[in-house]
């Protein structure tokens, strides 16, 4: 990991529901082989996992605050917050003081349970929702396309430590991998609405520049072909198990929505 100086820290966020962008790091140690980041900012794949920690961004966002902003900060979108850079850097730790002093709402997403480190700063926000971003309960693919993110189990644990304290929670299930079986669905859906989500937000598989080489890669033979199989557009695999998900949700009264719609 390198520190680097950022000249900006709060971003316009395209994303809905998001009016700024806060990425106290560049790159992410998590790895995950299917991360459309490299395509949207045009970097190399091979950069994706060279971290650097933004180490005036308390600063920089403190004096950006001061000019009067207001809306949703969305943490972050291009990188893990609480990535294990974290724990030593601690810029989540110096920045959400400084938004919650500005009364802005934030969303925060991870994979990484450090993020219950923070819960007594959490708790005074007024406008807080956490969401932890979980893609399949298959330990052997998980360390097949997320070989450095944290098991699964790991980040329910920590959707339900945040629940019971009160915070806002929510899943974001994305991207819905091609080896999950429609069968399986509401399983999957059970285990988030025991953790105490609010909500589950939900996506498929993107296949931007460099993404699908990046999963196949990463799979043996026969994964691989099943993968091909149901990314097909004909296929009728991603209709069935958003149908799958949306109907579990109804059922155990979740809020289902889709991601970037």
């Amino acid at each position: 990991m390198k520190q680097v100086w950022c000249k900006t820290a709060l971003s316009p966020s395209g994303l809905p529901g998001l009016d700024y962008a806060l990425n106290p790091y560049a790159g992410c140690a998590h790895g995950c082989r299917y991360c459309y980041v490299p395509a949207v900012l045009h970097q190399p794949r091979s950069e994706l996992t060279k971290v650097a920690a933004k180490v005036n961004i308390p600063q920089v966002l403190r004096r950006e605050l001061k000019r009067g902003r207001h809306g949703v900060v969305g943490v972050s979108t291009v990188t893990d917050p609480y990535q294990p850079a974290e724990r030593e850097c601690r810029l989540m730790r110096k920045c959400l003081p400084l938004l919650h002093k500005r009364n802005m709402a934030v969303d925060i997403q991870t994979k990484s349970g450090l993020v219950t480190r923070d819960i007594d700063l959490l708790r005074r926000f007024s406008h807080v929702t956490v969401g932890v971003t979980i893609t399949t309960f298959d330990e052997t693919v998980r360390r097949l396309l997320e070989p450095c993110a944290p098991p699964a189990d790991q980040r329910l644990h920590a959707l339900r430590e945040l629940s019971n304290d009160g915070i806002a929670t929510y899943v974001f299930f994305g991207p819905v991998l091609p080896g999950l079986d429609v069968d399986d669905v509401a399983g999957y859906v059970r285990r988030f609405a025991d953790a105490g989500v609010d909500e589950l937000m939900v996506d498929t598989l993107h296949c931007k520049p460099g993404v699908w080489d990046s999963v196949a890669a990463a799979l043996p033979e026969d994964l691989r072909e099943l993968y091909r199989r149901r990314l097909r557009r004909d296929s009728g695999y991603y209709p069935a198990v958003i149908e799958e998900i949306e109907k579990s949700c109804r059922r155990l009264g979740l809020h289902c929505t889709r991601a970037f719609r």
